[in-house]
């Protein structure tokens, strides 16, 4: 039937789905389709959704950057709209990038405004989501008796509405909670007064509710989040001693980091990239050839004026002759500035092909450094804190010093392999 919008919102659902199941070249595939198509209709709510829905693509694969160029563009239409609950989910998708760049304190301010917006508009699932990202949020601030309430009070929205990939994150979150919690030695102390636990008592939980984090994930392929969640499990069952399903749980961090963060994932989404920005160059060249020709035809009518002065006014043969001349140098001058002018735009997409490498390789280092030298840190912390320094003998020191051994071999590699992708970018 030719239906454009209906195409644009089908498309729409196909990408939630695929980016549920964290497909994110398929998803950004479907989304870029409707958003061109949302541009074509002029349908402004609809651009501002895609848009949305692009940078939480980005978002769930840590490139901060563009996830706030197209949060950013989304609040702007939202706002001009007066759209409320969607600029409340604006509010809460920027409080999601500040505490991904580290300020958590700003976070939990710009969610509980959209927590207030959202209550008063009785939006439960958004209620939820808000609730969700205030408990990390203090999680991270080490207020972790709020991080846990909140965290708790989005759990039993997302039962009631029975959405398994949110029950997911809630019990991912609490569980990272509870571990933070016991590997906190800083706070451990007072900690026990408030919570009522331990370091036992908090990696029991810890393991507890990641345990469930990751059935469901691993049911529902939400592979996104099952690499957190299988990493911090492994370390959880590192740190009880249960060393057999640490590994277990190691095995299954690997393999689904390695299935997510693909290079051929990567090569898709830069390639898909690469296309909207040819349509969006190819568009602009239009509206240009567009307007050259009303120039042509606008030249043309005026030359049939002067044909018409010729043929009535002899007398001025001489001068419109000259005047004749003088347009045919103009011609040859312009035809030869727009050459030249070709060819710097030329250029100028060279460096802008450059700067696009240059930028995978920076992107590439950032996920370097976030998921292949942290794990081993922190697995040589939780090394260092079983190693018996009153008893030297103690035969569970030789087991930590020869895993301190094979992680900091990991970790070796690890760098090494940040530095040659750093030579390569300097090299270019």
């Amino acid at each position: 039937m030719d239906d454009k919008g209906n195409i644009a919102r089908i498309l729409e659902g196909i990408g939630l789905v695929y980016l549920a199941q964290s497909n994110y070249p398929k998803a950004l595939e479907c989304d870029f389709k409707a958003l061109t198509i949302n541009e074509n209709l002029g349908n402004r709510k609809g651009r501002a959704i895609i848009l949305e829905n692009i940078g939480t693509i980005y978002f769930e694969q840590k490139e901060f950057a563009k996830t706030t160029e197209y949060y950013a563009n989304a609040m702007k239409i939202y706002d001009d709209l007066g759209d409320k609950e969607s600029v409340a989910r604006n509010l809460g998708n920027a409080g999601m990038v500040l505490a991904a760049s580290g300020n958590y304190a700003e976070a939990v301010t710009e969610q509980l405004k959209a927590l207030q917006i959202h209550q008063d508009l009785g939006k439960r699932k958004s209620i939820q989501i808000n609730l969700t990202n205030i408990g990390d949020d203090y999680a991270l601030l080490k207020d972790y008796p709020k991080a846990i309430e909140y965290q708790l009070e989005a759990l039993k929205i997302s039962e009631e509405l029975g959405n398994k990939n949110s029950i997911a994150i809630n019990f991912g979150n609490l569980g990272e909670t509870y571990f933070t919690m016991a590997t906190d030695s800083e706070t451990r102390g007072s900690l026990k007064k408030t919570t009522g636990g331990d370091k036992i008592v908090n990696i029991h939980y810890a393991i507890y509710y990641l345990d469930k984090a990751v059935s469901i994930c691993t049911e529902t392929k939400f592979s996104g989040p099952l690499v957190e969640f299988s990493q911090y499990l492994s370390e959880a069952y590192f740190l009880s001693a249960d060393y057999k399903k640490a590994y277990e749980s190691l095995k299954q961090y690997s393999a689904t980091k390695d299935a997510l963060f693909s290079l051929q994932n990567k090569a898709k989404i830069a390639e898909l990239e690469e296309q909207r920005e040819d349509e969006l160059r190819n568009k602009e060249m239009f509206i240009k050839d567009e307007q050259i020709q009303i120039n042509a035809l606008t030249i043309s009518r005026d030359r049939y004026q002067q044909k018409l002065s010729i043929a009535s006014i002899i007398l001025l043969l001489f001068v419109v002759g000259v005047v004749l001349k003088s347009l045919s140098v103009y011609r040859k001058s312009n035809y030869a500035l727009v050459k030249k002018e070709k060819s710097y735009l030329l250029l100028i997409e060279k460096q802008i092909d450059r700067l696009k490498t240059q930028t995978i390789v920076l992107n590439e280092i950032s996920h370097m450094q976030a998921h292949d030298v942290r794990g081993p840190v922190a697995t040589i912390l939780g090394l260092v804190q079983m190693f018996n320094f009153e008893n030297f003998s103690d035969p569970t020191n030789k087991i930590v010093v020869e895993g301190i051994t094979s992680v900091t071999e990991k970790l070796d590699i690890a760098v090494k392999a940040v530095i040659k992708k750093e030579n390569s970018f300097n090299s270019d």
